[in-house]
């Protein structure tokens, strides 16, 4: 890779990191010239960004340490050379599908898709006999953008706000999962899930890394990018052994509404939760690296969803442990050929906006 083509990434990046870094005392006076020469190596050798550098605190990391860690570069392009064929296909993008996929055994719920804008009002009137509460999220998106809870208190209103809100997108309108009671004492308004990493090695199924996510104040998703928090799960024991983060790295031993302890919980029905991601990995054999988000049950554990390109900060941020090492091993011994250069360039240009 003819990495200095992508250098204006780096200036633009090294730009951010000057806005926002440099209060560290690594920085300080001629720190900041020989860390700032760092940095270009980092990025010539691992494709690690300024940013991604002050974050992960590279500046005290050797290079037999830096080169296992898995950065932005890695989510957006080294991925899809093992993941390419369902990329393309776009098949890991519609929720619809996937559920389709793994079905009843897997997902625990009944859901319709909401397609055809004159038929969506009365598919949902439909839906929601009987039911008290569902969930609404697009086939589509990310970062739990654009998903929320209906109430079926019977006010008409409240319904035609929420169709409204489904009008041109393709939506799930779906049963409303019902955390375990532990789960829900750590925060009752959103569904906190696991965060589970696999590797499929040729139908060796390896997990690499497990996150609890936990949810903040009103919001009905636990993504960190919506304020939540995350911590790291011991993948054998299923216990948090960290303390929780939220984007901006303030830490938590102690969740900030419940004061539920953080360090020690016991994720419970810790070993279907990764039974379900492992058989879920299975089905989805077209994918080699995959991030579940499975929500533990009082029953068990189900599949929310399935992240192809899972980022790489919810992974290696809790505990700062870099999680690369098997999928750099899984790329070397089967000899994974490089994306064709001009499909690296245009991603390139289009994630890291340069």
């Amino acid at each position: 890779m003819k990495i200095y083509k992508y250098f204006p990434v780096f200036l633009q990046n090294y730009a951010t990191f000057c806005k926002t870094g440099k209060t560290d005392e690594a920085y300080k006076g001629f720190k900041l010239f020989a860390r700032t020469v760092d940095m270009l190596h980092c990025y010539l050798h691992y494709k690690v960004l300024p940013t991604e550098y002050d974050f992960y605190k590279f500046y005290n990391l050797r290079d037999c340490y830096r080169k296992n860690y898995l950065v932005k570069y890695d989510q957006y392009i080294t991925y899809l050379r093992f993941n390419k064929t369902i990329a393309k296909k776009g098949e890991e993008h519609g929720k619809d599908k996937q559920y389709k996929l793994f079905g009843k055994d897997l997902i625990k719920r009944d859901f319709i898709c909401l397609e055809d804008d004159s038929k969506k009002l009365e598919q949902i009137k439909e839906f929601i006999k009987g039911r008290k509460k569902v969930v609404f999220k697009p086939c589509q998106g990310s970062l739990g953008a654009g998903v929320f809870v209906y109430e079926n208190n019977g006010d008409e209103k409240e319904l035609y706000e929420a169709y409204i809100k489904t009008l041109g997108r393709k939506y799930l309108c779906e049963d409303y999962i019902v955390q375990h009671h532990e789960l829900a004492e750590m925060h009752s308004d959103s569904v906190n899930t696991a965060r589970i990493v696999t590797l499929n090695e040729g139908g060796n199924i390896k997990i690499i890394s497990a996150t609890l996510k936990i949810g903040i104040g009103d919001c009905v998703v636990d993504n960190i990018r919506h304020e939540g928090l995350g911590a790291t799960i011991d993948i054998e024991s299923g216990i948090v052994c960290t303390p929780a983060y939220d984007f901006y790295r303030n830490k938590y031993y102690f969740h900030p509404e419940s004061n539920k302890k953080i360090i020690g919980f016991e994720v419970p029905n810790f070993d279907e939760v990764k039974r379900v991601a492992t058989e879920g990995a299975k089905k989805a054999y077209q994918a080699t690296l995959i991030g579940w988000d499975i929500a533990v049950t009082e029953e068990g554990a189900c599949i929310i969803e399935l992240n192809n390109t899972p980022g790489t900060m919810i992974t290696q941020m809790y505990d700062m442990a870099p999680k690369g090492k098997p999928v750099f091993d899984y790329i070397r011994e089967n000899k994974i050929p490089d994306l064709p250069r001009k499909r690296k360039r245009a991603l390139y240009k289009k994630k890291f906006k340069a």
